[in-house]
């Protein structure tokens, strides 16, 4: 919306709805701890100096300060998201979900069972 009211035309978004969101970013706000009101430092660091790639601390190893800035979204509705987040559900072809589906683990490997239909059963 900022580049069509500076006169610059972007074909590529929508123009009836200029303010849509989309999922991936809406997910990516709801997913950092810097939208609730807090700062989180050393996220990432790097082998050496020469290199380019960025490797990820674990949370142990990043410094979190609390209440640093206004919040977006309040702590309550923040936890409850990474609460669904931690346990989502992958929908089958036909749209249905099973209300164990990425709760329960298999008791061999581990692994996430999850709840699958088919024509050919």
């Amino acid at each position: 919306m900022h580049w069509k009211q500076s006169g610059i035309i972007n074909i590529s978004k929508d123009i009836d709805n200029p303010y849509k969101w989309s999922p991936d970013t809406v997910s990516g706000i709801l997913e950092k701890q810097e939208y609730i009101g807090d700062t989180v430092n050393f996220k990432t660091h790097k082998q050496s100096y020469k290199s380019k790639k960025k490797i990820n601390n674990p949370k142990e190893q990043q410094l979190i300060f609390e209440n640093t800035h206004e919040a977006i979204i309040d702590v309550d509705t923040w936890e409850k998201v990474q609460e669904l987040r931690k346990n989502r559900r992958r929908p089958t072809k036909t749209g249905k979900t099973n209300m164990f589906s990425g709760i329960a683990y298999c008791a061999d490997c581990g692994e996430k069972l999850y709840y699958c239909t088919s024509n050919n059963f």
